[in-house]
This record gives structure tokens, sequence and C-alpha cells, in this order.
């Protein structure tokens, strides 16, 4: 299943910056994932 990529970086920009964030996800309202990061 493909991502939409729009968020992806802001996703990978916010982990690598904050300390102790690993991962990050958007989801949608029905809770489908609409972003996530790469770590």
């Amino acid at each position: 299943m493909p991502l939409d990529r729009g968020l992806d970086w802001l996703l990978d920009d916010l982990t690598n910056r904050v300390q102790f964030i690993r991962h990050a996800l958007v989801l949608s309202n029905d809770g489908l994932v609409t972003g996530a990061s790469t770590g």
C-alpha cells in the first residue's frame, strides 16, 4: 500500500530534530495512515 509522500519529509524532519521521538504517524479521521516517518 503506497503512502502519500506529502507529509513524510516533515515527519522525518520532526523525528530527526526531537531527541525522544523515534517514529511519527499521521492518521486520517477513519484511522488510515496518511503519513509516516522512515525511522
